[in-house]
């Protein structure tokens, strides 16, 4: 691979997880590096490439610096791909996309040496480089999916597509197009595993080589599916759904089954999967019941970032719910929310979209909803109105009140600490 720079130095853009991931790699590689992060003087030099980490958009100066010398950009997941020489797993969609390459992980560690990278946080770059493993397990953002001449996964998923990132992206059908071509690569000795009832929007756009799997909550399919309370994969029993708390929620039942089908055609026994399921923990801030007080439920979903995630948490939650809601602005229709809150007595939005989310309220007659100036505050104005369930599932970014959406869910959980101390 170290060829392919023709011995001159690389550009690694960004200095976040990817970009020192992507430097790793290529000093292991022993290829001279250069690191640039915006903010800092740019060196001009004859480059042999640029590594982008996601966050560098088409319009920033480097792809008309790149284009003008006929430099070639990767991004750093492009460079992992280049890089890896095992069977790789890719999984994308709108929502859904961690739990599904964690699950996997889970029932893959119990026969194989797996590599869990990409998007969850772990460069794929620096991982591949080294090699030291049987299978990489990634999970691949649209910004990832910006670069993918060298992409060949033999099992790519895509959970959903539905609306997100459109600041970026501008419109559904280039975000949809850049989603689908996670197997544009492919060919007919690979999988893509696709979902049968969730939303793929402009699945005209999709193109494949490869074989299609489907899962199915509520209908036997070519694929995995549930039926009579048990997993089937093309007809053969592989489990009964194991009795985990998190498979309670409707839609992990789906990212089961998504991790099932990529299971069984990895040839991972029925076993595996049963006993990988049992032991799957989600991660933090994906609908976490932080306490219950005078029987309030507080539940952080942190991680969700659009329409649909809060949607789909607010199905998962039994009896009336106050919601927290808003963050920063990603070009979303909020319409579809307040057309289906049938079990929201109270809504208490922060952050930049704050006011936008007030007129769309009042649009559609929804008129209990508060601004509040800080997440504190939010989740008192949540609490007093007694509800079964305090859902924070803001559908929105973090940015411009918090760091990150962990650090919009551990103030969630602070405050909620201080109810239940009698301090708020």
């Amino acid at each position: 691979m170290s060829d392919f720079f023709n011995g001159k130095k690389v550009l690694v853009a960004g200095v976040g997880v990817s970009g020192t991931g992507a430097k790793e790699a290529l000093l292991e590689l022993n290829v001279p590096v250069c690191t640039y992060c915006d903010g800092e003087p740019f060196k001009s030099d004859d480059y042999g490439a640029i590594i982008l980490s996601p966050s560098f958009e088409k319009t920033h100066f480097l792809y008309a610096f790149a284009k003008e010398r006929n430099v070639p950009i990767m991004s750093e997941y492009e460079l992992g791909c280049a890089l890896n020489e095992k069977p790789l797993i890719a999984v994308t969609g709108t929502n859904g996309k961690t739990t599904v390459v964690g699950m996997i992980d889970s029932i893959f560690t119990l026969s194989q040496k797996t590599a869990l990278c990409g998007n969850v946080g772990v460069s794929f770059a620096s991982l591949a480089a080294g090699g030291n493993y049987d299978v990489a397990i990634t999970e691949v953002s649209s910004f990832q999916l910006e670069q993918t001449s060298y992409m060949h996964p033999h099992v790519a998923v895509i959970t959903n597509i539905t609306p997100d990132h459109l600041i970026r992206h501008k419109t559904m059908e280039e975000y949809s197009k850049i989603k689908y071509s996670i197997t544009a690569h492919q060919n007919s000795d690979d999988w893509l595993v696709l979902p049968y009832e969730s939303e793929l929007y402009g699945l005209a756009q999709l193109s494949t080589r490869a074989k299609v799997a489907y899962v199915s909550t509520h209908k036997k399919t070519d694929g995995a599916y549930i039926k009579d309370g048990a997993v089937y994969f093309y007809g053969e029993h592989i489990t009964a759904l194991p009795n985990q708390e998190y498979l309670s929620i409707p839609h992990n039942v789906e990212n089961a089954l998504f991790a099932v089908a990529v299971s069984k055609i990895f040839g991972i026994s029925n076993e595996d999967i049963k006993l990988g399921l049992e032991r799957f923990a989600p991660r933090d801030h994906r609908i976490q019941l932080v306490n219950v007080i005078n029987g309030v439920r507080f539940y952080n979903d942190s991680k969700s970032t659009n329409v649909d995630s809060t949607l789909k948490a607010l199905l998962s939650m039994k009896g009336s719910v106050a919601l927290i809601l808003g963050g920063s602005e990603k070009g979303l229709d909020y319409a579809d929310l307040f057309k289906k809150l049938t079990n929201v007595i109270r809504i208490c939005v922060i952050g930049e979209i704050a006011d936008s989310l007030i007129v769309t309220a009042k649009e559609y007659g929804f008129s209990e909803i508060y601004k509040c100036e800080d997440i504190e505050k939010a989740t008192v104005c949540a609490y007093l109105v007694s509800p079964d369930n305090v859902l924070l599932s803001p559908g929105s970014a973090s940015y411009g009140m918090f760091a990150s959406y962990k650090q919009r869910g551990e103030k969630f959980i602070q405050a909620v600490m201080r109810i239940a101390n009698g301090k708020l």
